[in-house]
């Protein structure tokens, strides 16, 4: 046989076979030797996927990989694991994790995602920054979500809130099911719209609003994400090198344009409000006035890119996260009437006292903040924290050391659900949260929105939001489950996604009081 001007023959062609087979296998093992090295015991990965072969398959959700893993590791403090190729270490002591986020937190500054910001620039935002960049701009948006200024948002909240009750209302009457996370998704978008962008989404009243199909349409599994996926059991980075954009173009140009023209019409009308984009708009013409030094890579300014990706990842982590989580709390409490009983007497007596639901108000619900707490507890909507090593740093009582670049996970879900902490944890008991029983749990076993200088920069305004929801609904509805749902049940979570959400829909009853 000839080719390229050569005899070749059938040996050779096998020979160079069983080479390309041998190389290709030696790069889908060639990390795994990380943990034995630094004499850490991990668990034993499979060649290209890790220890995340049903999670690439896309029949495993993320929580439900990283309980395997927490449950591989017993006993131990930690213990070394593979994401395809990619080494990482899970800490499951509460100690130690308080060490990784809050003592040592130099050691770790980076929450250890990959993105390329000049690929994808509504990813230069909070969420991923990083280094001093990162404290740098946490430092101007920290004042946009001060107790302050969620007060002047109660109206807005309240409006949004009516809103729901409207459509709850028409659908009530006219004996229509009502899927619980697509109301409450529209509800949240509204919710941004008013507190974000100062602007009426109307995703409440207007089913086919654009606002609610751009948020479906970024949290859906498209095929852009499943390719990205794919990439990265060979690498990391090679998303970002074939230039695989994690946002089509689209829905780029379609948030840029939206803040940039907000802005532009504030601008030249000389409107202002008591929103997140007049913030960012503010802080921008401070950053103007000092006159910053764009070349100093510790200091952040804010320009209309940086606007656009921090406003858009305020809607993103917005509108998702506290629907899912009023789905959940809506669907515990519709299966538990005691707790929702008791709940509805002290929302209806705070109100008597304060003559409304608001921010004071709400302030005053104790029992309303466990249920709350309860909720996040048993359904963390984000189920881990990833943070990334910046600095060398050695293990306490080991000697194994991790070195710049290895990454650290911290498995929320699988804290919350361990019944060293919580007894019965499948059990949904808001009594957990009593200031006496906080107490008997060890620092760093709570965390729906992560601890440390890094934890969850919006937790208050989602903490307002579902108080002024759930108050204003138990105030007039009585919830029950729908018997659709619980012909489903148990719930499982839907898999290829990041945030925990229920694979099934969740329908329930209102019921007028």
């Amino acid at each position: 046989m000839t080719a390229f001007g050569y005899e070749v023959s059938w040996f050779d062609i096998f020979f160079l076979l069983v080479s390309m087979l041998a190389v290709i296998y030696y790069f889908g093992i060639s990390t795994f030797s990380h943990w034995e090295k630094k004499g850490v015991k991990f668990m034993k990965p499979v060649p290209f996927f890790g220890n995340t072969l049903y999670l690439a398959m896309g029949s495993q959700h993320i929580t439900d990989c990283h309980q395997e893993i927490y449950d591989y590791f017993a006993d131990d403090a930690y213990g070394g694991w593979f994401a395809n190729r990619s080494p990482l270490l899970m800490v499951k002591d509460p100690e130690l994790i308080q060490q990784v986020i809050v003592k040592d937190f130099t050691h770790f500054y980076d929450r250890g995602t990959t993105v390329d910001m000049k690929l994808d620039p509504l990813n230069a935002n909070l969420l991923n920054m990083t280094g001093h960049r990162w404290k740098s701009l946490r430092q101007k948006l920290t004042p946009a979500f001060s107790s302050g200024k969620l007060k002047l948002m109660s109206p807005q909240f309240n409006e949004c809130v009516d809103d729901l009750c409207g459509l709850i209302d028409e659908k009530t009457q006219k004996n229509d099911l009502i899927d619980v996370q697509e109301s409450m998704a529209k509800l949240a978008t509204d919710v941004i719209g008013s507190c974000a962008f100062g602007l009426q989404f109307n995703s409440l009243k207007n089913p086919d609003s654009e606002f609610r199909r751009m948020g479906r349409d970024i949290m859906k599994t498209s095929w852009r994400f499943k390719l990205r996926m794919f990439l990265r059991i060979v690498s990391d980075n090679l998303p970002s090198l074939l230039g695989v954009k994690a946002f089509n173009k689209s829905k780029e140009d379609f948030f840029i344009n939206l803040v940039n023209d907000t802005m532009k019409y504030r601008e030249d009308n000389k409107v202002e409000r008591n929103d997140f984009i007049q913030i960012l708009m503010n802080l921008k013409k401070m950053d103007e006035d000092m006159q910053i030094d764009p070349k100093n890579e510790n200091q952040v300014i804010l320009d209309e890119k940086l606007l656009a990706a921090n406003t858009f990842i305020f809607f993103i982590a917005g509108f998702e996260t506290t629907a899912t989580t009023l789905t959940f709390c809506l669907f515990e409490l519709s299966q538990n009437q005691e707790i929702q009983d008791k709940l509805r007497k002290e929302v209806q007596a705070t109100v008597e006292r304060h003559g409304a639901i608001n921010y004071e108000s709400t302030r005053e619900m104790e029992y309303l903040d466990r249920v709350i707490a309860e909720t996040l507890r048993k359904y963390p909507i984000a189920g881990s924290l990833i943070r990334r090593c910046t600095k060398p740093w050695q293990i306490p009582g080991s000697k194994a050391k991790l070195e710049v670049g290895d990454r650290v996970v911290i498995p929320a879900y699988a804290i919350h659900h361990d019944p060293k902490y919580y007894p019965e944890p499948e059990k949904f008991d808001p009594e957990r949260f009593t200031e006496e029983n906080k107490r008997t749990r060890p620092p760093c076993t709570y965390l729906p929105f992560g601890d440390g200088p890094r934890n969850c920069i919006g937790a208050r305004f989602a903490l307002q939001e579902l108080k002024t929801t759930l108050s204003s609904i138990l105030i007039h509805y009585r919830v029950t489950l729908n018997e659709k749902t619980k012909q489903t049940l148990p719930l499982k979570l839907k898999p290829r996604r990041i945030l925990m959400q229920a694979e099934q829909e969740i329908y329930i009853n209102f019921t007028k009081i």
